[in-house]
């Protein structure tokens, strides 16, 4: 009778390490997202789980632990032979997990790919607007004047000034060499997004680098305008103070 229950336990077990949901996720790459789980990572996989399965979104394992910035279990996971995937590294890098960002560069991820949207990790990081994953990234090589491949054709610096609070990152992107006044195809500039989204700090720091104050986007619109026409007073009011010194 013993016998019978831990082989029909150890049946469940398996068939448990093979199965998908829905979404194609596994029960390793659920494990993989929550704190302290090694040694079940490590039961799952030796167990038959597919290390480098993948979900209908293209997550592995590996992504799910990068993204809820798990060493212990991202590092688990690398020493059992997960394949080091670019998207894991963009999610890290989404996560504001600089840490697992730079186990995984270590680990030979690349820092200037490009995932299936069309953005490099660099330009996660300044979203998640974690500026010692930024500093991790250009460190390690990621290129500060990388565009989007997609229709947005987004810099790296504009893809930071869309984001509130971002002055510093704005500053660290600049002082590696980012280009101020790249146009995107709408011949909006890095200083238009700042603009938009009345970051005021991040206008000062693009300003204080050289910004063209100039130029016009396809309406025809210069970033004074666009203060303007957005109600960002105090932003039009630094703006025009600073074309009148000029």
């Amino acid at each position: 009778m013993k016998k019978t229950i831990i082989t029909i336990y150890f049946s469940l077990f398996i068939t448990f390490c093979y199965s998908y949901d829905s979404h194609g996720v596994t029960p390793l790459m659920k494990v993989s997202a929550i704190k302290g789980q090694s040694e079940t990572i490590k039961a799952l996989i030796k167990s038959g789980s597919n290390i480098n399965a993948k979900n209908t979104v293209g997550s592995t394992a590996l992504s799910y632990a990068s993204f809820a910035g798990n060493i212990q279990n991202t590092q688990t996971l690398i020493n059992m032979g997960a394949k080091i995937d670019n998207n894991s590294l963009a999610l890290a890098c989404l996560g504001g997990h600089s840490d697992v960002v730079l186990l995984l560069i270590s680990h030979g991820a690349n820092v200037n790919s490009f995932d299936q949207d069309g953005f490099t990790p660099l330009m996660y990081a300044t979203t998640s607007g974690n500026l010692k994953t930024v500093n991790v990234l250009i460190n390690s090589g990621a290129n500060v004047n990388a565009i989007s491949k997609n229709i947005l054709e987004e810099s790296v610096l504009s893809n930071a000034c869309s984001k509130k609070g971002n002055s510093n990152i704005v500053k660290a992107l600049i002082n590696s060499g980012a280009k101020v006044d790249y146009l995107s195809p709408e011949d909006e500039t890095a200083l238009m997004q700042a603009v938009r989204i009345g970051d005021i700090e991040i206008v000062k720091a693009l300003v204080n680098s050289g910004a063209n104050l100039g130029i016009k986007n396809k309406n025809g619109k210069t970033a004074l305008d666009l203060a303007i026409k957005f109600n960002k007073y105090n932003i039009a009011k630094y703006l025009a103070n600073e074309i009148n010194k000029n």
